[in-house]
Formats: structure tokens, sequence, C-alpha cells
């Protein structure tokens, strides 16, 4: 793998830099399309020439399942070998995949495995499955196309509870199968009469069709806020309304200065949850509250009128984020504040705090800056930070300080 900046970037161009390691690239299976719609064909020429109705049901249940498979790439196509990342693009083997100037975005779809989402400007996105987390990381930075330099895009479900719109679908689905048979009666010749299953079928396919379209999202993220985008509207949300946010793995929920809470429900995978959204959202409000201020770490770190639990929670979302290098905490800065006395105190400890979640090996400096505290409450506050107490007494510790005003 190669560091160095590509020559010969024309001016204007994004910055891009080379990667070289192994990997695959995977795309949905196109052969699993044409079978559903193979299936589907079969089914209803079953219908046309009067064959049981077993057999139809059969057909329209194979179609039923190669669609789902399709849509939800269980069985993606590979091409593994050499992927290079460069000013041209993403090639494998010396092959190019997709050439730079085609990519919208480009993020990292999950961080239970290292993989990278490549969003193509016309045509369907793909994946690039690589060895390692830093491998992932670096390609995003390769193509210059990492937090700030462009929005990433995710598909959701509307609200925090995909299980009813599945309970539903499936629903939908059964009737599908089902129901058009029970309410078929032959009178007369097969041929008026047989078309009416397939009409009822459609009819029922149609109302799933546009319940996915309804609850479908899609989550476009960017540095000033979020764009939602439904079949029949959009709307923006700006960082600058979100007064909480809360990640639970897939599902993320935004509450708003009006009390309102809006629940997205991200997609997921085979190799776990599809938890980059959460972790996007964050990353970016981190980033925007980080520099709509002063665009110090103080921003961050401040409790700002946090209460407590949202404080200790956001620290350790940050410093999580860090970790997958797109906060941009820097470890220095922190220690500056931490170890200013003259900084306000919370935001001390608030420093110390995100210090401790970032890694544990900075416990025993800070117990050092810790007894080196004469104010009571700071050097409790900091102690309870250097010992890695449970949230509760961290929360306890510096509600304390805040009383105190710190």
């Amino acid at each position: 793998m190669s560091d160095g900046e590509v020559a010969g970037r024309p001016s204007g161009t994004p910055r891009v830099r080379g990667f070289e390691g192994r990997g695959e690239v995977l795309r949905r299976r196109r052969g699993l399309l044409g079978g559903a719609g193979a299936a589907f064909v079969v089914a209803a020429t079953m219908f046309l020439l009067g064959a049981p109705a077993w057999a139809a049901v059969v057909e329209e249940a194979l179609a039923a399942a190669l669609f789902w498979a399709w849509a939800a790439n269980l069985f993606p196509a590979r091409r593994a070998g050499v992927v290079r990342v460069d000013a041209a693009g993403v090639a494998v083997d010396g092959a190019l995949v997709v050439a730079r100037r085609d990519l919208a975005n480009v993020y990292r779809a999950s961080y239970a495995m290292p993989l990278v989402r490549l969003v193509v400007r016309e045509g369907a996105a793909l994946h690039l499955h690589v060895e390692r987390d830093d491998d992932a990381d670096a390609i995003v930075e390769a193509l210059g196309l990492g937090l700030g330099e462009s929005t990433a895009t995710y598909s959701a479900l509307a609200g925090t509870r995909p299980w009813l719109l599945a309970a539903v679908v499936a629903l939908l689905g059964t009737m599908t199968l089902f129901v058009p048979k029970l309410l078929f009666v032959p009178h007369g010749g097969a041929g008026a009469s047989a078309l009416h299953p397939l009409v009822v079928s459609a009819a029922y396919g149609l109302v799933v069709l546009l319940v996915l379209a309804g609850a479908r999202v899609n989550v476009e993220v960017g540095t000033d806020g979020i764009l939602l985008r439904r079949a029949f509207r959009q709307r923006f949300v700006p960082f600058e309304a979100v007064t909480d946010l809360a990640v639970n793995g897939a599902s993320v929920v935004l509450t708003l200065r009006s009390g309102e809470r809006v629940g997205l429900s991200g997609a997921r995978l085979r190799t776990g949850p599809h938890d980059t959204m959460g972790a996007r959202i964050q990353e970016a409000l981190l980033r925007f509250e980080a520099t709509r201020g002063e665009g110090g770490p103080e921003a961050v770190v401040a409790p700002g009128g946090r209460s407590t639990e949202r404080w200790v929670r956001e620290l350790r979302d940050a410093a999580r984020a860090r970790h997958y290098r797109v906060a941009r905490l820097d470890e220095e800065a922190l220690w500056r504040v931490v170890e200013d006395a003259s900084a306000p105190s919370a935001t001390r400890a608030g420093a110390a705090l995100a210090l401790a979640f970032v890694d544990e090996r900075f416990h025993g400096r800070l117990r050092v800056a810790a007894d080196a505290c004469a104010e009571p409450r700071l050097r409790v506050a900091l102690t309870r930070v250097a010992e890695g107490a449970a949230d509760p007494e961290l929360q306890e510790a510096l509600a304390a300080l805040l009383e105190a005003g710190g």
C-alpha cells in the first residue's frame, strides 16, 4: 500500500491518494432477478393453462424468494484480487471496476467487518471487502470522499420498529400468494376466468410496493444536517435543530428542539448490524458542534448545558468516532485542556473523560493531573475518570462539579 499522493493531479480535482491491497468487489447477482422474473412467467402460464393452483403457488413463492435474495444481496457476485485505488478509480488485478469520476460517494458500509460501499452516479452500488479495518478507512480517504468532502446516503425505514413493517409485508405477501386462489371460482371456459387470480395477485403486489415505498427513506447525511427523502416528500433536518441523538445498533432517534422525535431504522447485513448510518450522523453532528463555536476541542468536551448523562454518552461517542478516524479529536489538544489551570473545571473534566474513552493507557497520566488539582470537586472528578469508574459514579462526580459552577 502506498500513501504517496498520486502525481500529475490536475488543479481543482479532489485530493486522491493511492492504496493497494488484497480484497474483493461484491455486486448484486443479476441472475437472481432474471430467475425471479422467469418463475413469475411460469406461474402466470400455469394459471392460463389451468394447472393445479398449488403448482402456481410454488412458482410464485420461488419468484418471491429469488427477488428477495436479489434485493437483500444475499448471494453477491464476487471478484477477488489485488485492489488498486488511485486517481483513475478502483481496479481489481489491473482491470478498472469503476472510474473515480463515476463515484458519487464512498463510505464504510459496516464496522462489523472491513466493508466499503461505492455509490455509483449511474448504476448499482458496489461493495468492496478488504482484509483490515485500516484498509477500509484508507480506501475512503484515498478517494477523497470522506466526512466533509461528500455526503453519504443510506437506505432506512421510518420509525424504530422495522419488525412491524416486516409483519405487514409478510401478511400482504401471504395474501398475494393464497387469497387469489381462494377467490378464484371457474365459470365456463378457462380463458376469461383464469385471468382473475392474476389480477388479484397484481393488486396485492401493488399494495406491498406502496407500503414499502411509503416507509422507505433515503437518508443523506451532510455536514449541515440530514436530508430525508421519501417516495412522496422530502424533509431537511438541520443539525442546529437537533438537541439529542440516540443510536442503538441500526436504529437512530433524533430529538429536535420542538420535542419531535425522528426515528430511523437502517438495513442489516449478514455480518451484523448496518451501524454506519448512526455513526456517520454522530460524526457529522460532532463536527458541526465543534466547528460552529470556537472550533477547538473545548466545543466538544465542554458540558454546554447538557445533562451529565448525555454529556458522558456523547463524549464516549466522540471517542468511538475518533477511533474510526472521523471525529479528529486531537489528543495533544485535549491534554492541553486537561492541564490548563485557567480552563473551566467542567471543560477540563470533559477533556479528561474523552481521553479516558480513547485509550485506557492515559489513566496514569490522568491520575497525575488529578493529584495536581487543589479544587476538591475537580480532583474527585478527575480521579473517578482515571480510575475508570462506572457511568453512575462519573455522572455523580460531574454533577457535583457542575453544581459548584465548574
